[in-house]
């Protein structure tokens, strides 16, 4: 099998949302791959709907918790069972362009130094496509004191890089920032990623999702970022950067509003 393609599943909001982001993996125009969705703790009326996608396709593995764990125990339960060369993920309310794979897969093999490869995505609504998020070609460690150089989601890693950091941290610290955490350890590795210029990606996001942080997260971010700057040995210089998110918290909603816009491309 040359892919597994990962997804993590809990209360999802609307199953007609659900529904799209499986399709599209299904409907990739590379179809050697295996698709493995872990049930965190769902819902009856989740786990039938993921079971009859199960049945209708061989390619589909549903794997399923009691209880729910969270987003890094569920992709760790995928990443156990899967036995794909490359790892593909996907977030349960997101799309993907049927290219996507094909499209990844050929630049890792044009870059093999790299061991990871992202793209830019569209961002969507209810009420269709409102922004993009466009990409550095080749970040480096640098990157790393802004903001996620990588869409996580939207990243197909060689499996090697993932066993070796030993996958996801599924700690209290690391909750709802699996992924900044994930980039600061494959990067300690030694380890570089790229992106895609390819928008094959869309993400579910409305305007005011970033009023929906807590604060404890935030908190999660400063100390998942002292941890990896520290690993990176970029102190004292990325001090700042670890406090940001603190600060960025206490900004009015109006004052960030318009900051935010202005790192993400209006369409």
């Amino acid at each position: 099998m040359k892919v597994s393609v990962v997804m993590s599943v809990y209360q999802q909001g609307h199953l007609t949302a659900l529904r799209a982001a499986i399709v599209s993996v299904l409907s990739q125009s590379f179809c050697d791959f295996e698709f493995i969705i872990y049930a965190d703790g769902c819902k009856d009326d989740i786990l039938s709907f993921l079971h009859d996608f199960e049945r209708t396709d061989k390619r589909i593995r549903v794997l399923a918790g009691l209880r729910n764990h969270g987003l890094a125990y569920g992709l760790n339960q995928c990443l156990r069972s899967a036995t794909g060369e490359f790892i593909m993920r996907m977030d349960a309310d997101d799309w993907c362009e049927p290219l996507r794979l094909e499209h990844q897969l050929k630049a890792l093999h044009e870059h093999p130094e790299a061991e990871w490869c992202s793209c830019n995505a569209l961002l969507f609504d209810d009420h269709g496509i409102w922004g993009e998020r466009v990409l550095k070609e080749s970040p480096d460690t640098m990157d790393l004191r802004f903001k996620p150089p990588f869409i996580h989601a939207a990243t197909l890693f060689r499996a090697g890089c993932l066993k070796t950091v030993g996958g996801y941290r599924d700690t209290r610290w690391t909750r709802r920032v699996e992924d900044i955490d994930l980039w600061f350890r494959l990067y300690a590795h030694g380890y570089r990623g790229i992106n895609c210029a390819d928008r094959d990606y869309w993400i579910r996001e409305d305007h005011t999702a970033y009023r929906r942080r807590r604060y404890r997260y935030r908190i999660n971010e400063c100390w998942v970022k002292h941890q990896g700057f520290k690993q990176l040995h970029l102190y004292p210089k990325a001090f700042p950067y670890v406090i940001k998110p603190l600060i960025v918290g206490l900004i009015p909603q109006v004052i960030l509003k318009r900051l935010r816009g202005e790192s993400i491309r209006s369409l």
